[in-house]
């Protein structure tokens, strides 16, 4: 319907500005309500982005929740293996192993530059 940005540097420049503006609501604690207006302005602009440059916003997301979990679950094996548990842990610990897990491949096998054996 042409209701739209004419290229994507000005529909980043709303990414950003969507930000700033949830990240005050959060800094100001205007309630929930407020930040959750705010926060669905900043998704929604990231998903108009995301068409700008070609992605498919919520394969993106799926495949970024997918990760994080991957990557979690590696930190409670590790902390496993030295009969550790997750609320044991301290947060520099997890830290150490969620930064030494690097990446994770498409089939879910660790790929990871591990000096903790």
């Amino acid at each position: 319907m042409g209701f739209e940005f004419p290229d994507r540097d000005e529909a980043w420049g709303k990414v950003q500005e969507e930000l700033e503006e949830f990240r005050e609501t959060v800094t100001a604690d205007e309630g929930p309500e407020r930040q959750h207006e705010e926060l669905g302005d900043l998704l929604f602009a990231l998903v108009n982005y995301a068409r700008y440059a070609g992605l498919n916003p919520e394969n993106a997301l799926r495949d970024g929740v997918d990760s994080f979990t991957d990557r979690f679950q590696h930190v409670e094996r590790r902390l496993a293996g030295r009969g550790v548990s997750i609320n044991e842990a301290d947060l520099a610990e997890m830290r150490r192993l969620w930064a030494d897990t690097n990446e994770v491949d498409t089939n879910g096998a660790e790929a990871r530059k591990s000096t903790d054996a």
